[in-house]
């Protein structure tokens, strides 16, 4: 089972058992291209103890193991390395703690317990820690550079929910709220562009019809609302994608421009038998289904779908996705449901052996990565 995959692709963290030993569990970080790799033994067992990865892969920090509410140590390793090892640091969080590296790894944000606290990893040195307001303390903390960090924080509960965009500087620790979204409801999931600067969200109220509307990341202003069913995610071109289905029962997937160009939508299939993975290369969407509705034993086939032209490219047979489409992040608290669409996250499979492979945009191979049956 792949657990987190890192932003360039190059690491995956994984979790596997022995045969025949079901309480045997061994959790570590493998490189995809070549035969390098990092036992986690310290990788604490909760659910919010995933690694966390530098944009540009070349980093990972997770908290240790614990007890309860026992206080956890903080690691880390240098995927750069020709020898990566988990490295302790004297840095200690609560088990909630959440952590989020500058995307050259130099820097992490940690929030815990209402305080936001950056230091610089290597050096273990506390640049600035400052306490959240109350309507910031469930927050999703990003950097935006070097010396910026973004908060997107909910507040409110039940069917009146905000969320507040705000702005924290790393040198000083001020915060600067800079826009705020109103009208959201229960638990609002949210993605945002890598540029940071629109983001989109869904929420449905009690009974209600959900809501997913485009709206400017820094000020919170509405860019557009969007139609169609499930949630919406961002192309790297900027567009947003998401699926519709017609009276026929069959799925269309639409290409929606945030500002000007043409809205695109094609119909792929029949919704029942397709599943909508992520953007495995440029404009291509990662589709599985059935082989051969009237034969299921045929398995599901996978694809990459062209968005602007419908046109289709197999990735195999027998496969099933190695790594699901929706990396939850979780603020403290529960803050906000965080959704970044990762490609390379897209192009891992299991195959029918049970092995984690990796698809090869280049040259159309399954590359094995790790596992399988003998």
């Amino acid at each position: 089972e792949v657990v987190t995959v890192s932003p360039d692709g190059a690491w995956v963290e994984v979790v596997g058992g022995e045969t025949g030993r079901l309480d045997v569990r061994h959790r570590c970080l493998i490189s995809v291209s070549d035969d390098r790799w990092l036992s986690l033994p310290n990788l604490g067992t909760d659910a919010f103890s995933d690694v966390v990865y530098s944009t540009d892969g070349s980093t990972a920090m997770w908290s240790g193991a614990g007890d309860g509410d026992e206080p956890r140590t903080v690691w880390w390793a240098d995927l750069g390395r020709p020898d990566p090892s988990a490295r302790s640091s004297n840095l200690v969080v609560s088990p909630r703690a959440r952590f989020s590296l500058s995307r050259d790894g130099v820097r992490v944000a940690i929030l815990e317990t209402g305080t936001l606290s950056i230091y610089e990893l290597a050096v273990e040195r506390l640049l600035t820690a400052v306490r959240l307001p109350e309507d910031l303390r469930r927050a999703t903390v990003v950097f935006a550079s070097h010396d910026a960090l973004r908060l997107f924080a909910r507040f409110g509960s039940d069917e009146d929910v905000s969320l507040i965009l705000a702005t924290v500087d790393v040198a000083t620790g001020t915060i600067t709220r800079t826009g705020r979204i109103d009208g959201l409801t229960g638990n609002p999931l949210l993605a945002v562009d890598d540029g940071l600067r629109h983001l989109v969200t869904w929420s449905r109220p009690q009974a209600g019809t959900a809501i997913r509307n485009v709206y400017d990341a820094t000020h919170g202003s509405v860019v557009r609302s969007l139609a169609g069913s499930g949630f919406p995610r961002f192309l790297r071109d900027g567009r947003v994608m998401l699926s519709s289905e017609d009276g026929d029962g069959r799925l269309i997937l639409v290409a929606e421009p945030v500002s000007g160009g043409s809205r695109i939508a094609l119909t792929v299939g029949d919704a029942a038998f397709f599943h909508l993975h992520g953007e495995a290369v440029p404009n291509g969407i990662v589709v599985s289904r059935l082989a051969n509705p009237s034969d299921r034993t045929e398995g599901r086939r996978v694809d990459v779908i062209d968005v602007d032209t419908g046109e289709a490219r197999n990735i195999g047979t027998h496969l099933r996705r190695g790594f699901s489409w929706l990396p939850w992040q979780f603020g403290d608290a529960g803050a906000v449901f965080w959704y970044r669409d990762q490609p390379e996250a897209s192009r891992l499979f299991i195959d029918q052996d049970g092995a984690l492979v990796r698809w090869d945009p280049e040259s159309g191979d399954l590359v094995h990565v790790v596992g399988g049956r003998m």
